[in-house]
């Protein structure tokens, strides 16, 4: 899923200067690198990034845990600790008993 930045005119001629002088293959790589190196000083905006991506069920949980940095125990924890309920996973009544079915049909 591809977005479309606009940077102030300073940064975009930083941006490109790092480009043109070597530094980066593309501006994507420059922005990236500026990503991850947001992230690594500022570990407390992955677990925001995270639970956003948790809440909006972008991700799941454990890919959520995954990108906080944290063990899914510590992710479980930090929810709690917002006031933030685990969404269930697990699949309904009715998946579960079509799958059944379908296992059954085959293991005969």
């Amino acid at each position: 899923m591809a977005s479309t930045y606009a940077l102030p005119r300073f940064m975009e001629s930083e941006v490109r200067g790092l480009v043109k002088s070597g530094h980066y293959p593309s501006k994507i790589e420059v922005l990236k690198d500026a990503l991850r190196t947001l992230f690594e000083t500022k570990p407390n905006l992955k677990i925001s990034a995270a639970l956003e991506m948790y809440k909006n069920n972008d991700v799941s949980l454990s890919r959520a845990a995954e990108i906080a940095g944290v063990t899914i125990v510590e992710f479980r924890e930090i929810l709690a600790n917002r006031g933030l309920t685990i969404v269930s996973e697990s699949k309904s009544i009715r998946e579960m008993d079509e799958k059944a079915r379908v296992l059954k049909k085959y293991l005969k």
